[in-house]
């Protein structure tokens, strides 16, 4: 059949399709596809080409039969028509070739959306992928493969919940904006796909709110899009307000939530987004008439939803009437009837576990908030493990801050002190857990073509589309099974015993076996210590360290440390005589006759110079009474311990004050890297000075040496501690980050030192998303393969650190004192130390001149000249 026939049964199929483009009646629909149909049969005997096209006409037709209302079975028609499109158009040029392949990957994409078949969304996104590949990147082509791999990404992040997919999702919408700046359905995708991620990281929020404010000012008011762009806006507005206590906020997302309430497509999540706004308001400014509305709303929502959907809207029912009973009888039956109707869900059990918990802890019975809190804890534990990456495992523990607070607290006031101490070291020994890396080796047996990583995350996905999927209980079951034996097989890897497993009181008794542990966790209306020894645990409360106390005093040490002068010092002094009133003394009382601790605060109390806490009426200081030494939780102090018993310390590279542009000077970094090197053997030391201190030769060096003593600037970034980071020569940053990640560091290994002295403003700073990790440098050379690290708290005084320094190498490599004592009596040495010893033991330190003047000379020589804590509190010691 002449190759002229298959071109008039084209053209007159797309006759016939225009026609039912304007009539929109099935008969002719099914006209122009029997066109189709009858032109891709001849087609194939004589072209593939021709064929390929036809084939692709027919999935297109297909596409619009569905979109029509005439039902999903011309989805599967779609999709398998622009299947056999793509297997005949493999030799197609590139432009051509990824016509066929988006045209593929959109009917996977909206099969997916009406069926939920997983493997679509799989298959999409290599059909995208293939697509960008053939062509140049921002070519009409490679944008909208890269729209549609988007979309994809974000479709597998809903199967998954693994974080990365919406990432790279936000990334690729981000360049399909910038490649086409007046694609509004791009600018509304990017919106919405923001607000998800905002979810998890919130320095996405800021971004994400403008993006939806500037696709509702583009979108018309009729465009039914613009429901779910002010739903987005105003849920994120919301969350906004709570952060920041404001009121405007709050006024703007109502507004905004009530405008889409009114519109015609209004939806039950305007109604139920609305309803939270009232909530808060009504909380807050104690408005019944916001409440009544709040709770109207949401039962309409409820109402309206179909029962199998109802659960994420009765929780929030529940909330609105906790706050209107405060004895939470109506809500905590709703949330037990919703725990009796959900089996393996990790998304809704904390949600409904840790109010549950508080309503039974505010009526004392605490056996039953302990069972609530523990089993949202164990829920929660196994969402983390769908997280691969720390800094989303960490902002889900920010969100798991309330059942780890609450089930400790219910362990206490039930008199079983060592499972509140599990339940803090449980929230707190995830975050730092060991992360799987890329290069990481294989894994034999029925995956044994995956890495690590990639089997880990193949089975997990399985499980979680499981899951979402309401599959029977045996299936989830054996995917979990499959899951869990996976992470045996992790554990089995050096480095990584712990993975995604959570800790036991005899690790915790092990952590203590050298030094006793002290859990302190702030509360709502009463703080609580937990000391673990090698055999028990006990409780001692501390009712003035309330959370709303240490935020207070966190918040005064941050405005200090913006200018360290004379006022930052009377703020370090007046925090020091709080933490000896709230907590130095009733710990003392409580202690008995121990007298060294590993301290493992949480919250904000991370940041807070405990051992400088000064008694009341003594002036004597923590220091005085207590050897304390700092962990982030007590399973890394296990880790720390084999790294220091496998690794001499007999080695050191130092990074001495690099060229970086725009840093003030360190005068005193010579002598004091002076003052470490004379402590090791000539030939097993090296000085990266100035210029040479370059982030390469950092990375490049740092494996072959057993201490790291920099003394240098750092930043501290509370929002990312990943971006924390030493200042190198040329303005170059080394962050945690790239000694996690282990760029070019370390061949399949991990970092090894027994000790890090970072001997620069602000190194131990923690994290503010997450601020019950100390988050910051420490924590994070701790995991990466750190024995011991010493950091400081604010910025630290030139000559004061370089005294302190020198005192701490001289205890330590002179008097053979451990690392951790080794500072803790250099402080002490320090808070009482006159002028005159100080001259007479460290004179290439402190010159007759450097004294300050005033007074009779024989008073200032007498003087403990660097004796306020300003001098040498600032600095911890973490790990062992």
């Amino acid at each position: 059949m002449p190759a002229g026939e298959v071109q008039r049964l084209n053209d007159d199929a797309f006759a016939a399709f225009a026609v039912f483009e304007e009539s929109g009646l099935r008969r002719d629909l099914l006209k122009a596809t029997r066109l189709w149909q009858t032109a891709l049969d001849l087609a194939r005997e004589t072209s593939d080409r021709d064929a390929a096209w036809m084939a692709a006409y027919l999935g297109i037709a297909a596409r619009r039969g569905h979109e029509s209302g005439f039902g999903a079975t011309y989805l599967d028609r779609a999709v398998r028509h622009h299947r056999l499109a793509v297997q005949l158009g493999e030799p197609f040029a590139p432009v051509d070739r990824s016509a066929l392949l988006v045209w593929w990957g959109e009917a996977l994409l909206d099969r997916f959306t009406a069926k939920e078949k997983a493997r679509d969304v799989r298959l999409a996104q290599d059909a995208f992928r293939e697509a960008m590949r053939l062509n140049p990147i921002d070519t009409e082509w490679w944008l909208r493969a890269a729209k549609g791999r988007a979309w994809a990404d974000r479709f597998r992040y809903e199967l998954t919940r693994q974080v990365e997919w919406l990432e790279q999702a936000v990334a690729l919408m981000t360049r399909v904006l910038a490649g086409t700046p007046g694609d509004l359905e791009a600018l509304r995708a990017l919106g919405l796909l923001l607000a998800d991620l905002s979810g998890w990281d919130r320095r996405q929020r800021g971004t994400a709110i403008g993006k939806l404010r500037e696709a509702i000012a583009a979108t018309p008011d009729t465009d039914p899009q613009q429901v779910i762009l002010l739903t987005a806006l105003g849920s994120l507005l919301t969350s906004d307000a709570v952060a920041h206590r404001d009121d405007a906020l709050l006024d703007e997302a109502i507004t905004c939530l009530e405008r889409a309430r009114r519109h015609p497509a209004a939806d039950t999540g305007c109604l139920a987004g609305l309803s939270h706004a009232l909530h808060v308001r009504g909380v807050r400014h104690r408005s019944e008439a916001d409440l009544d509305q709040a709770e109207a709303l949401i039962r309409q929502a409820i109402e309206e939803t179909p029962p199998g959907q109802r659960v994420e809207l009765t929780i929030h029912l529940g909330a609105v009437l906790e706050s209107r009973d405060p004895s939470g009888l109506e809500a905590a039956g709703l949330y037990r009837s919703i725990l009796r109707d959900t089996s393996d869900s990790p998304e809704v059990e904390p949600a409904v576990c840790g109010p549950l918990g508080e309503i039974a802890l505010r009526q004392g019975r605490y056996d039953e908030a302990a069972a609530a809190f523990e089993r949202g804890l164990s829920a929660r534990w196994r969402t983390l493990g769908t997280q691969l990456r720390r800094t989303y495992r960490e902002d889900e523990l920010d969100h798991s801050h309330d059942l780890i607070g609450g089930a400790a607290l219910a362990h206490a006031l039930r008199g079983d002190p060592g499972s509140a101490a599990l339940a803090i070291e449980s929230g707190r020994a995830f975050a730092l857990s060991d992360t799987i890396s890329r290069r990481r080796p294989q894994i034999t047996g029925d995956y044994e073509d995956y890495t690590v990583r990639e089997m880990f995350a193949h089975l997990n996905e399985n499980l979680q589309r499981l899951v979402q999927q309401n599959a029977a209980a045996h299936l989830v079951a054996e995917a979990r099974e499959k899951l869990e034996e996976a992470a045996r097989k992790i554990r089995k890897i050096p480095g990584y015993e712990n993975f995604l497993q959570r800790p036991a009181l005899e690790d915790l008794r092990q952590a203590a076996r050298e030094r006793p542990l002290l859990y302190l966790l702030p509360c709502a209306e009463a703080g609580l210590a937990v000391l673990v020894t090698a055999a028990d645990a006990q409780t001692i409360w501390l009712p003035d360290v309330t959370e709303e106390a240490v935020a207070a005093q966190a918040a005064r040490l941050q405005r200090a440390c913006a200018d360290m002068g004379a006022d930052g010092a009377r703020t370090i002094e007046q925090i020091g005589r709080w933490l000896g009133r709230a907590l130095l003394a009733p710990l003392l009382a409580g202690l008995g006759d121990v007298r060294e601790v590993v301290a493992i605060p949480c919250g904000l109390l991370g940041g807070l110079p405990l051992h400088a806490a000064t008694l009341p009426g003594e002036g004597r200081h923590a220091i005085d009474e207590l050897m304390i030494s700092y962990a982030p939780n007590g399973r890394s102090l296990l880790n720390a311990r084999r790294i220091r018993d496998q690794v001499p310390d007999d080695s050191l590279l130092s990074i001495v004050e690099p060229d970086a542009p725009g840093q003030a000077p360190l005068a005193m970094a010579w002598p004091e890297a002076l003052s470490a090197h004379r402590w090791f053997p000539s030939g097993r030391s090296h000085r990266l000075r100035g210029a040479a201190a370059t982030k390469e030769s950092v990375l490049a060096l740092v494996g072959r040496y057993s201490v790291l003593h920099a003394v240098c600037h750092a930043t501290s970034y509370p929002a990312d501690p990943d971006e924390s980071a030493l200042i190198l020569s040329g303005g170059e940053r080394l962050t945690l980050r790239d000694l996690r990640e282990q760029k070019g560091l370390i061949n399949e290994g991990r970092l090894r030192l027994r000790l890090a002295v970072l001997s620069a403003c602000e190194t131990a700073v923690p994290g503010h998303v997450l601020p019950d990790e100390m988050a910051g440098l420490p924590a994070g050379l701790l995991a990466t393969g750190v024995a011991g690290v010493v950091a400081s708290l604010w910025p630290v005084p030139d000559r004061a650190t370089s005294i302190l320094m020198t005192r701490f190498y001289q205890n330590w490599r002179q008097d053979g004192l451990e690392p951790a004592h080794a500072l803790h009596a250099a402080q002490r040495w320090m808070s009482r130390a006159t002028n005159a010893e100080i001259l007479r033991l460290y004179p290439h330190l402190l010159r007759k001149q450097d004294i300050p003047a005033g007074g009779f000379a024989r008073r200032v020589w007498d003087r403990a000249g660097y004796g306020h804590p300003v001098n040498w509190a600032a600095f911890v010691y973490l790990g062992v």
